[in-house]
């Protein structure tokens, strides 16, 4: 029979204590990293926001497309936020549509082939340019086509590239290497 001596298991309690401390600092340190990643996840969705609505941009539209611009993220409150954006005049009219009218004339002059330009003596009306007094554009939706598909799945999106970017950046870790 054994004694009670030999029944107990013993535990050096200084090295417990600094194993519990040193997986306390490598958790802390984890959800440091899976924080960052969100932001830096957050910051790719931007990207491919942007992305996906540059393609669907009107084609010839280059002003357009290299208007767009990604802020961020920065933190508001517990989340990351990003700003997607299209920097020029005409973007929203691109995407929804509109009336343009002129605004310093009576008629807005539409050129007809490359080169046209108003108080040129040499153009001719109809074949080089034409007036109006309003233009409706429809709008090709590049830019709410693009939110209205991507949104409503940006968590998802942005939690499974986090959870890549920190795995990445844990995988020093596995194995108990620091």
């Amino acid at each position: 029979m054994a004694s009670k001596k030999d029944e107990l298991i013993g535990i050096n309690l200084p090295a417990f204590r600094s194993g519990i401390k040193d997986l306390g600092a490598l958790l802390a340190g984890a959800g440091k990293v899976y924080e960052e990643a969100a932001g830096a996840a957050t910051a790719q969705f931007g990207e491919h926001i942007l992305g996906e609505a540059g393609e669907r941009a009107p084609l010839g539209d280059g002003g357009l497309r290299e208007s767009g611009t990604v802020e961020g993220p920065v933190i508001e409150g517990k989340n990351y936020i990003v700003f997607v954006a299209f920097n020029i005049v005409y973007a929203r009219m691109r995407d929804i549509g509109g009336t343009i009218k002129p605004v310093r004339a009576k008629m807005l002059f539409i050129p007809l082939r490359p080169g046209a330009r108003p108080g040129d003596p040499t153009l001719v009306y109809g074949v080089d340019f034409v007036l109006a007094r309003k233009v409706v554009q429809h709008g090709n939706r590049y830019w709410s086509a693009t939110l209205d598909e991507l949104v409503p799945r940006s968590t998802e999106l942005i939690g499974k590239q986090a959870i890549v970017i920190a795995e990445k950046k844990l995988e020093g870790l596995k194995g108990g290497g620091a």
